[in-house]
């Protein structure tokens, strides 16, 4: 008989307000199995980005502790990268200067606006918004390595800098077809 899997803790954590980036949060990544719900947030090196890390850290030792759950000396992953740690190839200047944080779930995480309050189906955060994450962050561990999970729960829209491709707030044009013309097309 197959042991019941040990339930992990969570420490739910926010994140200082940052720039959004592979921002899944209205509908899931399906290039994976399963589909997943995700963002990065960009956060200018330095001790704002340090401390951010740091409380994540003491999170998941947290968690380990209270899980037993032993983490491997120098084999510990966390859903952080900077641009130095990309392979040179395939480093993108925009992430020069930040620190990336990385959440993602299966389950849709709750939207929000500034005053949290639910957003509207049509609008959502996108890549270059000004975000905060809500997150639970748990320990886990392997035999290849252990580490950090960050599971994302909601996303705070604080500045909405993305309309996306579909910008259609065009100027008058004199003269045009107007949808109240019915039939009658005037160029």
């Amino acid at each position: 008989m197959i042991p019941p899997k040990k339930k992990r803790s969570f420490i739910n954590l926010f994140s200082p307000a940052a720039k959004a980036a592979y921002a899944w949060v209205n509908n899931p990544d399906t290039k994976f199995d399963p589909p997943t719900y995700k963002i990065t947030i960009l956060i200018p090196e330095g001790s704002e980005a340090d401390a951010f890390e740091a409380a994540i850290t003491d999170a998941m030792k947290k968690c380990a502790e209270k899980d037993g759950t032993k983490l491997k000396k120098g084999n510990i992953s966390i859903p952080i990268k900077r641009w130095e740690d990309d392979d040179e190839e395939k480093r993108k200047p925009e992430f020069q200067g930040y620190v990336r944080f990385s959440f993602k779930s299966s389950r849709k995480p709750a939207l929000k606006d500034s005053r949290n309050k639910d957003l509207p189906e049509d609008v959502y955060p996108m890549s270059g918004d000004v975000v905060r994450v809500a997150f639970g962050v748990s320990a886990w561990a392997t035999p290849m390595g252990s580490g950090a999970s960050c599971r994302l729960a909601g996303v705070q829209l604080i500045e909405k800098n993305n309309t996306g491709s579909s910008q259609t707030n065009f100027e008058e044009y004199e003269g045009g077809f107007t949808a109240s013309d019915e039939g009658d097309e005037t160029l």
